[in-house]
């Protein structure tokens, strides 16, 4: 079935025009598994200190299983609604490490020839993060309940207390996340994905 599925994908879609674009592509059948990734995709994990996700080790997984809380909802009633409708949808989305800034741009196509979704992950901005990278000071992010609360998508923590709607890049943050972390979306993010409901 999955041999079948793929040659109707490269029907719509070269393999060779994907395997050498120097965008992440990848491919999801109707249940959201993964059945193809290009060759940036790889090269992506690599860079980023994740051989754990390289084509080959992940490929017939849920794309969803790696996501959750409020993203995983937005994602799949995305990834759903493109597959029902066939309408392509695009978004931005932060995809940071500790040392660069990133903001990539993401199209979901649904192919002709199979009820499958063809998704690229251009990159927008790459950059240096600017500002010091110092131990961060957990008392400022620990709420009262000894939690840390860090956006699902941008990855910024938000200040405790004193200054709840304040969100900070926290590089040692994402490096090793800390204990007793919990995840939400910053203001940011929750206008920009479930923009009717605010």
């Amino acid at each position: 079935m999955a041999d079948s599925l793929l040659d109707a994908v490269f029907r719509d879609v070269s393999r060779a025009d994907m395997d050498a674009d120097p965008a992440v592509c990848f491919v999801l059948d109707e249940k959201l598994r993964l059945i193809y990734c290009n060759p940036a995709w790889d090269r992506f994990a690599e860079q980023n200190g994740a051989p754990h996700l390289r084509a080959e080790l992940v490929l017939g997984m849920p794309a969803l299983d790696s996501t959750s809380g409020e993203l995983f909802d937005y994602y799949r009633y995305r990834y759903h609604e493109v597959l029902a409708d066939r309408r392509p949808r695009d978004h931005d989305f932060h995809c940071s490490s500790p040392e660069v800034e990133r903001l990539m741009r993401m199209h979901i196509y649904r192919l002709r020839n199979a009820p499958a979704l063809l998704i690229s992950c251009s990159m927008r901005i790459e950059r240096s993060h600017s500002g010091p990278s110092g131990e961060p000071i957990q008392d400022l992010y620990r709420n009262a309940q000894g939690v840390i609360v860090m956006c699902s998508n941008c990855r910024r923590t938000r200040r405790a207390a004193v200054e709840p709607e304040t969100w900070d890049w926290v590089a040692d943050f994402v490096r090793r996340m800390p204990g007793g972390v919990s995840h939400g979306l910053c203001n940011l993010c929750l206008n920009y994905y479930y923009p009717a409901e605010n």
